[in-house]
Protein backbone atom coordinates (compact mmCIF):
# COMPACT_ATOMS: atom_id res chain seq x y z
CA UNK A 1 0.00 0.00 0.00
CA UNK A 2 1.34 3.39 -0.99
CA UNK A 3 1.61 6.09 1.66
CA UNK A 4 1.05 9.76 0.92
CA UNK A 5 0.28 11.20 -2.46
CA UNK A 6 1.71 9.51 -5.54
CA UNK A 7 4.41 11.49 -7.28
CA UNK A 8 7.20 11.19 -9.82
CA UNK A 9 10.13 13.19 -11.15
CA UNK A 10 10.60 14.30 -14.75
CA UNK A 11 13.52 16.67 -14.40
CA UNK A 12 13.13 19.59 -13.70
CA UNK A 13 9.54 18.96 -12.52
CA UNK A 14 8.15 16.90 -9.65
CA UNK A 15 4.49 16.04 -10.19
CA UNK A 16 2.35 15.00 -7.21
CA UNK A 17 -1.37 14.37 -7.41
CA UNK A 18 -4.40 12.88 -5.76
CA UNK A 19 -7.98 12.35 -6.74
CA UNK A 20 -10.41 14.65 -4.99
CA UNK A 21 -14.01 15.77 -5.46
CA UNK A 22 -14.04 19.18 -7.13
CA UNK A 23 -16.90 21.41 -8.28
CA UNK A 24 -18.73 20.20 -11.40
CA UNK A 25 -17.07 20.82 -14.78
CA UNK A 26 -13.69 21.32 -13.08
CA UNK A 27 -11.08 18.76 -14.18
CA UNK A 28 -8.20 19.74 -11.93
CA UNK A 29 -6.74 22.30 -9.59
CA UNK A 30 -3.04 23.06 -9.89
CA UNK A 31 -0.50 24.30 -7.36
CA UNK A 32 2.81 25.48 -8.82
CA UNK A 33 5.74 26.04 -6.50
CA UNK A 34 9.35 27.13 -6.79
CA UNK A 35 11.57 26.90 -3.71
CA UNK A 36 12.77 30.13 -2.13
CA UNK A 37 15.84 28.21 -1.02
CA UNK A 38 16.92 27.77 -4.68
CA UNK A 39 15.82 31.18 -5.99
CA UNK A 40 16.27 33.97 -3.46
CA UNK A 41 14.89 36.70 -5.73
CA UNK A 42 11.12 36.82 -6.09
CA UNK A 43 11.46 37.95 -9.71
CA UNK A 44 13.24 34.67 -10.55
CA UNK A 45 10.63 32.54 -8.75
CA UNK A 46 7.81 34.39 -10.49
CA UNK A 47 9.48 34.01 -13.89
CA UNK A 48 9.78 30.23 -13.44
CA UNK A 49 6.17 29.99 -12.25
CA UNK A 50 5.03 31.91 -15.34
CA UNK A 51 6.93 29.49 -17.57
CA UNK A 52 5.39 26.49 -15.77
CA UNK A 53 1.87 27.91 -15.94
CA UNK A 54 2.20 28.58 -19.66
CA UNK A 55 3.57 25.09 -20.33
CA UNK A 56 0.67 23.57 -18.36
CA UNK A 57 -1.89 25.79 -20.12
CA UNK A 58 -0.65 24.74 -23.55
CA UNK A 59 -0.76 21.02 -22.71
CA UNK A 60 -3.63 20.57 -20.26
CA UNK A 61 -6.03 19.47 -23.02
CA UNK A 62 -3.96 16.26 -23.37
CA UNK A 63 -4.36 15.61 -19.65
CA UNK A 64 -8.11 16.31 -19.70
CA UNK A 65 -8.62 13.97 -22.66
CA UNK A 66 -6.78 11.15 -20.87
CA UNK A 67 -8.28 11.51 -17.38
CA UNK A 68 -11.57 9.70 -18.03
CA UNK A 69 -13.87 11.85 -15.87
CA UNK A 70 -11.48 11.91 -12.91
CA UNK A 71 -10.84 15.06 -10.91
CA UNK A 72 -7.32 15.72 -9.65
CA UNK A 73 -5.42 18.01 -7.37
CA UNK A 74 -1.98 18.55 -8.93
CA UNK A 75 1.21 19.90 -7.38
CA UNK A 76 3.95 20.91 -9.80
CA UNK A 77 7.29 21.64 -8.15
CA UNK A 78 10.28 23.05 -10.04
CA UNK A 79 13.64 21.74 -8.78
CA UNK A 80 16.32 22.72 -11.31
CA UNK A 81 19.25 24.72 -9.91
CA UNK A 82 19.04 27.17 -12.85
CA UNK A 83 16.24 28.66 -14.93
CA UNK A 84 15.84 26.51 -18.03
CA UNK A 85 14.46 27.64 -21.38
CA UNK A 86 10.75 27.52 -22.04
CA UNK A 87 11.31 24.74 -24.57
CA UNK A 88 13.01 22.53 -21.96
CA UNK A 89 10.26 23.22 -19.42
CA UNK A 90 7.55 22.57 -22.00
CA UNK A 91 9.16 19.26 -23.03
CA UNK A 92 9.33 18.19 -19.38
CA UNK A 93 5.67 19.19 -18.91
CA UNK A 94 4.59 17.12 -21.93
CA UNK A 95 6.52 14.10 -20.63
CA UNK A 96 5.09 14.58 -17.14
CA UNK A 97 1.52 14.83 -18.38
CA UNK A 98 1.90 11.69 -20.49
CA UNK A 99 3.39 9.84 -17.52
CA UNK A 100 0.59 11.10 -15.26
CA UNK A 101 -2.06 9.84 -17.69
CA UNK A 102 -0.48 6.36 -17.62
CA UNK A 103 -0.31 6.42 -13.81
CA UNK A 104 -3.91 7.47 -13.19
CA UNK A 105 -5.34 5.08 -15.77
CA UNK A 106 -3.49 2.00 -14.50
CA UNK A 107 -5.18 2.19 -11.09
Amino acid sequence: MQRGNPSFLTFPIIFAWREAPLPPKLHSQVLISVAKKRYKRAVDRNHVKRLLREAYRLNKHVLYDGMKEKQLLLHINYIAPEILSFQAINDAMVNSINKLIKEINKS
